[in-house]
């Protein structure tokens, strides 16, 4: 079962549609060993998973634009 396939509820039993999960990953220690970097990197890559179509996990890699430094892995 896939995260868009379950039904979940709000705390008043009402049905909460349209459910997606997005995520942004990033590595230790490549591409960057600082934990600000790190913090960074793991966010714009969440960013773009959400404006690129949401429900996907997108991993950060390093180059000099966001457009070439992310890559769609897969669909949750």
């Amino acid at each position: 079962m896939t995260v868009d396939e379950l039904l979940p509820v709000d705390g008043h039993g009402h049905l909460i549609p349209n459910a997606t999960i997005s995520q942004g990953i990033t590595s230790y220690p490549y591409p960057s060993a600082a934990a600000s970097a790190l913090i960074e990197e793991a966010d714009a890559a969440l960013y773009h998973a959400k404006q690129h179509g949401r429900n996907q996990l997108v991993v950060y890699e390093a180059s000099d634009s966001m457009r070439e430094a992310t890559i769609t892995t897969g669909h949750l």
